[in-house]
């Protein structure tokens, strides 16, 4: 009797620029790749620099290397942060067939890199522009023209469109949320090209114990420390509540030092917490009562959101992008337009004070999010995009 032959293990590759635990996107690299490891898969990866925590970072791959050698070895290549136009184009150049590009965020397809209108700042839903575009890409804090105004200027109105063209020519895409979807077929991507990859998200094994200490409730933003990521405009907010409250911004960044003396000049330093990056947030979440993210720009996701949910915390969040995906308004959360200043602090007064409705949304979230980001869906979603490259 022929005994089977081995059915070979489908090997992916990750290519992004840090190897480590720099932000929100190699986090997700980290646990996507372990999920897909722990699940049958290699998993591969080819990085330019390190940063902290880049040591536990690349014990998940199987092997580490240089772009071109990974690629051969691998079934299917998944560019994530690729900054680097020669990068880009060796990639397009050498293994077009094995090629995704994660699009994480509107970088690729916005001069401006937050998919928002000029002056109004309201989402904006055209397609690129060159030069309305890059007019618009100017307008952001001075504190973002990386190199000064000159160098934005090349940025913005040669470098970016070379950029553009790339990006268009790829041959599939893969975003996390449906809302990302109709962004890249605004611009030109048939949607046949491009794949929707729904994150897993694990039942946390540990009990929500929310504030642990008979205090008030504890109101939590985790992510990036950056102004326009949502972490100033909740300091704002905090400061006009009424009701007893602490708080936490778990993360770091470029502007946590300026985040620290808002706290203070607002007068809620006493009241907030900055606990900094941590790599294991789960005691952060457990002991949260709330999570808050008042973002004033288009979120592509909001895994943070989602992973708040799933430890059976209330979110609070602005209708920006792909938040709506995993907020069932007035259930498990609340959702509110982006200038409604007055009802994120109704909303949030409301949850401060009534300890059960908090559970009973934390609780409708946990079973939301869970039932919705299972395994199987996640598994299903790197099959299908893996078996891509063959039609």
């Amino acid at each position: 009797m022929l005994t089977p032959a081995p059915t070979k293990k489908t090997s992916i590759m990750f290519a992004s620029f840090y190897a480590g635990f720099r932000g929100p996107v190699e986090r997700w690299i980290y646990n996507t790749a372990k999920t897909l490891r722990d699940n049958g898969f290699t998993v591969r990866g080819s990085f330019r620099k390190t940063v902290r925590g880049s040591e536990q970072f690349l014990n998940i791959f199987d092997s580490v290397g240089a772009l071109e050698g990974q690629a051969a070895e691998s079934d299917l290549v998944l560019l994530n942060k690729i900054p680097e136009l020669p990068l880009l184009k060796r990639a397009l150049a050498c293994f077009p067939e094995k090629l995704t590009l994660v699009v994480h965020d509107h970088d690729y397809y916005c001069p401006k890199r937050l998919k928002s209108c000029m002056l109004s700042h309201k989402y904006c839903s055209r397609s690129y522009q060159y030069f309305l575009c890059g007019m618009c890409g100017m307008c952001v804090r001075t504190s973002a023209w990386y190199g000064g105004f000159l160098r934005a200027m090349e940025e913005k109105f040669l470098t970016f469109p070379i950029r553009y063209n790339l990006f268009k020519t790829i041959p599939r895409f893969a975003v996390l949320s449906p809302m990302m979807k109709e962004n890249l077929i605004r611009c030109g991507i048939e949607k046949e090209r491009i794949f929707v990859l729904p994150p897993y998200l694990t039942i946390p094994k540990v009990e929500h114990a929310g504030s642990i200490d008979g205090g008030p409730p504890v109101i939590l933003f985790s992510g990036p420390m950056i102004y326009g990521k949502g972490g100033d405009k909740f300091l704002h907010l905090l400061s006009k509540l009424k009701q007893p409250y602490r708080a936490r911004l778990l993360g770091d960044g470029k502007d946590w030092d300026a985040f620290v003396e808002l706290s203070k000049k607002l007068k809620i330093r006493g009241n907030v917490e900055f606990p900094g990056w941590q790599l294991n947030r789960k005691d952060v979440f457990r002991t949260s009562d709330i999570a808050f993210y008042p973002y004033g720009e288009q979120e592509t996701f909001n895994t943070e959101g989602a992973i708040a949910a799933s430890y059976g915390l209330p979110v609070i969040a602005t209708n920006a992008g792909g938040t709506s995906e995993f907020i069932v308004n007035n259930q498990t959360g609340f959702l509110l337009n982006c200038g409604d200043e007055r009802g994120m602090i109704e909303k949030l007064e409301l949850l401060l004070k009534d300890v059960r409705l908090r559970r009973q949304m934390g609780e409708a979230a946990r079973f939301y999010v869970t039932e919705r980001y299972t395994l199987d869906g996640f598994l299903q979603g790197f099959h299908t995009l893996a078996e891509s490259k063959e039609l």
